[in-house]
This record gives C-alpha cells, structure tokens and sequence, in this order.
C-alpha cells in the first residue's frame, strides 16, 4: 500500500507547486505593453501591443462596454509567449468616436475597420480572442479572410441568435423599429454605474483561473480609469450602441 500513498503524496505536491507557481506575480501592463494610434479609414484607432513581434500573434477584441483595459491583467500573462493586440472599436476606449451620422456603427463596419488595422498592421495570421461584442466583430473578420486564422479562443461570445436570450427580446424589437421606441436608448444602459464597472473589472480579473491575487483596493485604480472616459461619453455611447445587432446575418451562418 506504500506506492499507492506516495504517489497521491507526490501528486498533491505537484498541485501545491504548480498552484504557487502561478500565483507567482506577474508584470503589470505598464511594463510590459506599449500604446499605439494609427490612421484607419479616416478615424484613430488606439491599439495596445505587447510580446515579441515575432512571436505568434493573438488579436484580443473586448466587449461592451469596455476597450483593450479590460486584458490589462491578461496581456502580461501572454507576453512572454505570444504577439499581442488588442485594439478599442470606434466610439469605445481611446479610439475616435464619430457620430452616428458620419460613421455606420454596425458590426459588418467595426470588422471592417479592425482588418483594415490588421492588414496596415501586416498581421496576416493569427489567433483570436473574442469576448463579448468581440465575438460578432472577429466571425465577421474569419468569414472576410478565414485562411488567416490559426485558433479561435471565446469568452462570453454569441454566434446565433437562440444564443442571445430573454434579455434581448425588448432591443431586437428596437432593432426592427427603432423609432416606435424612443425610449431604448434612454434606459437601456441605465445600469452602467461604477459599481457595475468595478464588478466587470473583478470578472475579468480571473482570479481563480490565471491565480493572480486582486485585491479590492488595487481594482479602484483600474476602474477610474475606464469611468474617466465611458462616463464622459455616456449618452453617445448609448446611441451607437444600440444601432449594433449582436448576431449575424442570415447570410452568414
């Protein structure tokens, strides 16, 4: 019975180890991430970049209502190993926000806009992350060049309608008439307060999964950040957002 119990022994100290290594911290993505802004159609768009360029490439695309902040704890996880970017959409994070009246906010424009950045960028093969609003955004740039596509990697990100729920019932019918209901706009993202902000930022955190330590102190910085800029542009942000219809086409599943 000796083997038995050192082999569950050794396997526990492996798990411990494993878990300490870790939990071992990581570089911030001050340190580790540079910043960029490059010309894109006519509009600025903010991009982060981070690991060695010649390093497998991971396109990192955020979700609603967030930008390229949101992998802040993530992007130096994946830097020692991979090619990094992760840029903002127009009308989110630090890139150019236009009016509705000057720039489609759709989800087949802001694919377009992000491989154009991709393709001035010369990034022609790479994996994506997509989350959230990402999600639509990448499938429309896999359906525009699918043979660039090496690993596909989603969090939270639908791909069919059945997928969208309840929730979204009242917005689709927005979607069909938007001028039957004036009041969408006005309250559809009436839950977007600090609170709501610090909480995406602890969720994204991933505490358990990467075993970065986040304590609750450390996340308010982060989250003033974001708020500095989301809160600003509020009311338009709403507006834009409201034009985007989260799943694709019928013609593109």
């Amino acid at each position: 019975m000796r083997a038995p119990i050192l082999l569950a022994v050794a396997t526990a100290a492996t798990l411990v180890t494993a878990q300490v290594a870790r939990a071992a911290p990581v570089a911030s993505a001050s340190a580790t991430t540079t910043y960029h802004r490059v010309q894109v159609g006519g509009l600025g768009i903010f991009y982060c970049e981070a690991g060695p360029k010649d390093a497998p490439t991971i396109v990192l695309l955020h979700g609603f209502p967030s930008s390229s902040r949101e992998f802040d704890i993530l992007i130096p996880l994946l830097a020692t190993h991979y090619h990094l970017i992760a840029p903002d959409f127009p009308g989110f994070g630090q890139s150019d926000a236009p009016t509705p009246s000057s720039y489609n906010y759709t989800f087949d424009q802001l694919a377009k806009t992000i491989n154009d950045l991709l393709e001035i960028l010369q990034i022609n093969n790479y994996t994506f992350y997509l989350h959230d609003y990402g999600a639509p955004v990448g499938f429309r740039i896999i359906l525009m060049h699918p043979e660039r596509l090496h690993a596909l990697i989603i969090q939270n990100g639908n791909a069919y309608k059945d997928g969208l729920g309840a929730k979204w019932a009242r917005i689709a019918e927005y979607w069909a008439n938007p001028k039957a209901y004036p009041e969408v706009s006005a309250n559809l993202f009436v839950d977007l307060n600090l609170d709501s902000f610090k909480l995406i930022i602890l969720h994204m955190a991933l505490e358990q999964e990467c075993g970065v330590e986040l304590e609750p102190d450390d996340s308010v910085a982060t989250v003033a950040q974001m708020i500095d800029a989301m809160l600003v542009a509020m009311n338009q942000a709403t507006k834009r957002a409201t034009t985007l219809k989260i799943v694709p086409k019928a013609s593109d599943v």
